[in-house]
């Protein structure tokens, strides 16, 4: 027989007050979730008994995430009907996002006036994020930041426009 594993157990990151955790096994197990926070001793348990190798929990009994606080879940977890398979664990830290990042678009200052098309737009926020722009409502480049700043270069279209940044963060916020 082949050991008892614990597979895929998300989500890395929550942007959600209740999350939802889905724990995977290579066989049908029944598990324990222990979960807290990080600065707090884990005193939660919850019972997970699966006949099936997915399992997902949402009623995490006064568990509130807060943002920017890391917690942790811990699954223990133990095949149904055999006892000669070794019991699996496995511990994931979830650091909880629940906040949109701030943006700004640095340069063109609002108003300014141009005598070219083409045009640089400098968009800060959170390091790590997704940034979108959009000139007169019309998609006109996307980045990745890892820094939080980015540089992009835009062609106006009209004599009066509007830029937008939209930004998601790696919690999907």
């Amino acid at each position: 027989d082949w050991p008892l594993e614990i597979r895929n157990m998300n989500p890395r990151y929550v942007n959600e007050q209740n999350p939802l955790i889905k724990v995977e096994t290579n066989r049908p197990a029944d598990c324990t979730l222990t979960y807290g926070s990080i600065e707090k001793e884990m005193a939660k348990v919850l019972l997970i008994a699966a006949e099936e190798h997915n399992i997902a929990a949402d009623k995490f009994d006064g568990l509130r995430f807060e943002h920017d606080m890391e917690y942790v879940f811990e699954a223990n977890c133990e095949a149904v009907n055999n006892d000669e398979i070794a019991p699996a664990s496995l511990t994931i830290e979830i650091g909880a996002d629940l906040e949109p990042p701030e943006v700004e678009i640095t340069y063109p200052n609002n108003n300014d006036v141009f005598n070219t098309y083409e045009i640089n737009v400098q968009v800060e926020t959170e390091p790590g994020s997704n940034v979108t722009l959009y000139v007169n409502d019309l998609w006109a480049a996307e980045s990745f930041t890892s820094t939080g700043s980015t540089v992009f270069d835009v062609i106006l279209t009209n004599i009066e426009n509007i830029i937008t940044a939209v930004v998601s963060d790696k919690g999907g916020n």
